[in-house]
């Protein structure tokens, strides 16, 4: 956006800034949050009647805060999943996060995590193997999740893409604005159904070295039939693929379309890369905002906030605050280590960011095995969404790296 624009913005009533679901602001939030940083960074959403809070400290300091609750009735996650830890708080929410360090803890996913994201990253690329265009968005982020994530659960990745239709019926209505409550309503309940049923008939083998997500689940949410059980396991299913779909398309974009002109993406520099990686996912990250709600009276940078006021935090513009972040709006991957939000903070800290990271890096160390000269096949393409943030498409061109003597790996 230009600087005239920038200045127009400037000028505009704050109360016309946010329109969730309009073009401008799906493509580029950046301008709106930057401005409102500056003028507003407590900013009451009238047309939607919550607080917007964009500061990294504010938002930082809310996710901890005991009086910003992720448990409300009218909730859509909770209307969709029912009681889950998502919607849970205090000692609620301790006892039922406890015991998932043996599946997500990065000690857990350092050992049986390679061999399984390499059997789900070869399941995911083979096809791709005389190739020379491709959808990544379609081709590779939207199965590579799944491959991942049907190993966890013990069930047949080949059943990925029913998952799929089903999963994003889900995400559409936790989605700002949101989709059809009914569909997200009816496609958990199938999902339900489903997860329910493997639990009951899947085993797994004596020693396997993977554990099973779905025994935690059992010992952690309840037993099969217990609707507590059938809800988070269906959470676990969302947050596992559609999150991790969001992500890898703007990773892969970020790292395609920020360098220089002059510049490659070296596949081969592993550290490299994962700088890359981390920096693309503070730079664009895939979930823009979190909800809570406020169970007390509290002021946030001098601004009142009566009890069960809606309260979304904003994870993008935390991760772009000029008092944290130098150059926040530049894509650098050598920046000074600051913790960017992307995967919260708090209580409510991503789970599964360990696995996350370790499925884009054995990703991107494939990808550099296998192609060469990886490029944008076009223009970017524009991002959009709120809560899964992505690229519709996202067509790339490469060129086969052969090898003498072996398949690639």
């Amino acid at each position: 956006m230009g600087s005239a624009a920038l200045d127009a913005l400037a000028r505009l009533d704050t109360d016309d800034l946010i329109d969730f679901g309009s073009e401008q602001f799906q493509t580029d939030p950046w301008p709106v949050y930057r401005e409102l940083r500056r003028s507003d960074p407590v900013h009451w959403i009238a047309a939607n009647r919550m607080f917007f809070v964009l500061r990294y400290e504010d938002v930082a300091h809310a996710l901890t805060d005991d009086r910003l609750a992720t448990d409300f009735p009218v909730r859509a996650s909770r209307r969709i999943f029912g009681s889950t830890m998502l919607d849970a708080d205090g000692a609620g929410h301790r006892a039922l996060r406890q015991g998932f360090g043996t599946l997500f803890s990065a000690k857990a996913v350092g050992g049986y995590g390679a061999q399984l994201i390499a059997e789900a990253v070869e399941a995911t690329l083979a096809p791709l193997a005389d190739c020379t265009s491709v959808d990544f968005a379609q081709r590779v982020a939207a199965r590579l999740p799944y491959e991942v994530t049907t190993r966890l659960l013990g069930v047949p990745p080949e059943d990925g893409p029913w998952l799929r239709d089903h999963v994003r019926a889900v995400a559409r209505g936790l989605d700002f604005p949101g989709g059809p409550l009914a569909e997200a309503q009816a496609a958990e309940s199938a999902l339900c159904d489903y997860l329910q049923d493997a639990a009951r008939r899947t085993t797994r083998t004596a020693g396997s070295a993977v554990p099973s997500l779905l025994d935690l689940l059992a010992q952690r949410a309840g037993a099969p039939g217990d609707p507590r059980f059938g809800g988070t396991a269906v959470l676990f299913l969302l947050a596992g693929t559609e999150t991790s779909e969001a992500a890898l398309c703007t990773m892969m974009l970020t790292l395609l379309s920020q360098p220089g002109p002059d510049e490659v993406v070296d596949w081969s520099d592993r550290d490299a890369v994962a700088a890359g990686i981390r920096e693309a996912l503070r730079w664009e990250p895939p979930t823009q905002s979190i909800l809570r709600y406020a169970t007390d009276d509290l002021t946030i940078r001098g601004v009142h906030i009566p009890r069960r006021s809606a309260v979304l935090l904003s994870l993008a513009s935390a991760n772009r605050d000029e008092e944290v972040f130098e150059e926040p709006d530049r894509w650098w991957p050598g920046r000074p280590a600051r913790r960017s939000l992307t995967f919260g903070a708090g209580p409510h800290t991503c789970l599964g960011i360990h696995l996350a990271y370790a499925e884009f890096e054995a990703l991107a160390a494939a990808l550099g095995r296998r192609f060469t000269d990886i490029a944008l096949d076009g223009p970017p393409p524009p991002l959009r969404g709120h809560g899964f943030r992505r690229p519709v498409r996202l067509d790339l061109r490469w060129r086969q790296r052969r090898r003498q003597g072996g398949p690639r790996s």
